[in-house]
């Protein structure tokens, strides 16, 4: 799991509801995150995962 979204997981409490999904759900979840080309566009992403949680 990337650094960054693992510290977002912590800060909101969704690491329960992280680890609750399997492991294809979770894979397709961080595809944006895996191509966003700049550290603004991922920062920006990381929320929108979240609240799929």
């Amino acid at each position: 799991m990337p650094p960054d979204l693992a510290a977002a997981l912590a800060e909101a409490g969704l690491e329960d509801r992280w680890t609750a999904r399997r492991p294809a759900v979770r894979r397709r979840l961080l595809v944006p995150l895996a191509a966003a080309a700049t550290a603004t566009t991922r920062a920006r992403r990381i929320p929108e995962l979240l609240a799929t949680l």
